[in-house]
């Protein structure tokens, strides 16, 4: 199972799958530094002047709610984001940037929740995906490490089990270990069906 972005998005959708009772191997690709908090709360495009459109009460727990979050913050720390302890109830709308730091917390903590449930999840932060592209029996995912030296450039390659690699004659061989190594029944979350890579 592989997962592009690891954004506010993301971290539900780890949710989800961190409850399957058979073992999965989940694959994160992040662009950015910081898993979990995602373009909308990134403390690097966004000023902690900035509020967020919604308010606590409307934002879908994780591991916990924001405010019970925000609740166990030391106070100082609260207060330097300009939270005081009057404005910590379900309807009020905090900075952008504490969603973010709440959702890379709790990005962290099911991480942790899921490997401790016997899931194996790799993460590739400063990674962007570049293309996937189908093939039968499997998936190929292209992607360029960001870092300050010259882009790396891997292909990552998904088959399922019992199929052959396109290029070897013998039984399947994964040129990555984290790659698809169990049959996952289609699921739906949400809008979005997830099907066997």
């Amino acid at each position: 199972m592989a997962i592009i972005g690891a954004g506010p998005s993301a971290v539900y959708a780890l949710k989800r799958l961190i409850t399957s009772e058979a073992p999965l191997a989940i694959l994160i690709f992040e662009s950015g530094a910081r898993p979990g908090v995602g373009t909308p709360y990134d403390r690097q495009q966004n000023s902690p002047a900035m509020l967020s459109n919604i308010a606590s009460i409307e934002l879908p727990p994780v591991c916990e709610t924001l405010l019970d979050w925000l609740q166990r913050i030391p106070p100082e720390t609260r207060h330097g984001w300009g939270i005081g302890d009057a404005d910590l109830h379900e309807r009020h709308f905090f900075p952008r940037v504490v969603l973010g730091d709440y959702y890379a917390d709790q990005f962290g903590a099911l991480v942790n929740e899921g490997a401790a449930r016997g899931h194996r999840i790799t993460l590739h932060t400063r990674t962007r995906v570049s293309d996937i592209v189908a093939h039968e029996g499997g998936v190929w995912v292209t992607s360029d490490a960001v870092t300050q030296q010259p882009r790396s450039r891997s292909i990552m390659r998904f088959w399922p089990p019992g199929t052959r690699c396109p290029r070897h004659t013998g039984p399947t061989r994964r040129p990555w270990g984290a790659a698809s190594s169990q049959i996952f029944r289609r699921t739906r979350f949400g809008s979005v069906s997830l099907a066997p890579l």
